[in-house]
């Protein structure tokens, strides 16, 4: 698997695919660490904003404390034929987006991170 990290939305467009309505509301997937107990399915629209997401992300993970230095980012992978990711894109969702904005579509894969504040004052 190839990993990049994550990219801020000036660096580089997201992919652009079929973005459901604002009214719709569709599932995505939001993960903190590599186990089963820190995936959870959210229910979401195009218009909520990133930072209510991310906020009620950080509750279901217990993650309320470090909700001023979390992101929330949109995780894109491409798969050869057998099923095998091959390529993995991140891109950091600004929480003053909406989750249409950031890319959010049904089925989208999204991690919760914890930044460094002195990295992100740089």
């Amino acid at each position: 698997i190839k990993l990049e990290p994550a990219l801020s939305r000036s660096e580089e467009p997201r992919p652009t695919q079929s973005q459901p309505k604002s009214d719709e509301s569709f599932l995505i997937m939001i993960e903190y660490a590599d186990d089963a107990e820190s995936r959870t399915l959210f229910k979401t629209r195009a218009r909520h904003a990133v930072s209510k997401v991310l906020m009620q992300a950080c509750r279901t993970f217990g993650l309320e404390a470090y909700y001023r230095s979390a992101r929330l980012v949109l995780v894109v992978e491409e798969e050869n034929g057998e099923g095998e990711v091959v390529y993995r894109r991140q891109y950091a969702c600004a929480k003053d987006e909406t989750m249409g904005e950031a890319g959010a579509e049904p089925n989208a894969r999204f991690l919760v991170e914890i930044v460094d504040d002195e990295a992100e004052d740089e």
